[in-house]
């Protein structure tokens, strides 16, 4: 009925002010956005997925368009964990995670978080395997970074294996 029309009324609205904030045209709507965004999903009870992963992409587009901070990428860190928690085994999520993961690991040389982001792709290509939702382009950065990420950590036996896997794969390694 009507309570249901004017949900979705909200949730286009908020949809098409999302885009036009992404766009790029009118900057003080996606600082705006992002502030307000994150004081909802901030607050108990937090805010619902769609709010959540609309203010993941405002931090990721700010973090893209600028030089990356520590605290940056921590904040959308967390964001991301936060959709993974709403969807566990999602491997968009898993994957978003584990780039951040080896973003915000790389900015504070954490080993620690570099192994853990190896881990999310590891489960971002697991996860893909049983429900094929990666493009080939997605598949192919989690092969490479799992890789490049090994032979960060000095795991050079491992990061031989994957690519080698990947070789095997088809993934037109080079």
């Amino acid at each position: 009925g009507s309570e249901e029309a004017d949900a979705h009324g909200r949730a286009m609205e908020l949809y098409r002010r999302h885009r036009k904030a992404l766009s790029g045209e009118d900057p003080a709507l996606a600082a705006s956005m992002e502030e307000a965004l994150a004081r909802r999903c901030r607050t108990p009870p937090g805010c619902a997925e769609d709010a959540m992963n609309y203010y993941a992409k405002l931090l990721d587009q700010r973090q893209r368009s600028a030089v990356p901070t520590p605290g940056a990428a921590l904040e959308l860190l967390g964001v991301l964990q936060g959709l993974l928690h709403q969807r566990p085994g999602n491997a968009f999520y898993l994957f978003s995670v584990a780039e951040q993961l080896e973003v915000a690991g790389s900015l504070l040389g954490n080993e620690t978080m570099l192994g853990t982001a190896v881990q999310a792709y590891e489960a971002a290509l697991r996860a893909d395997s049983s429900f094929g939702v990666l493009d080939d382009i997605t598949r192919y950065k989690a092969w490479e970074m799992i890789v490049l990420v090994l032979w960060r950590l000095g795991d050079e036996e491992r990061a031989q294996t994957w690519a080698a896997s990947a070789g095997h794969a088809g993934y037109p390694w080079r």
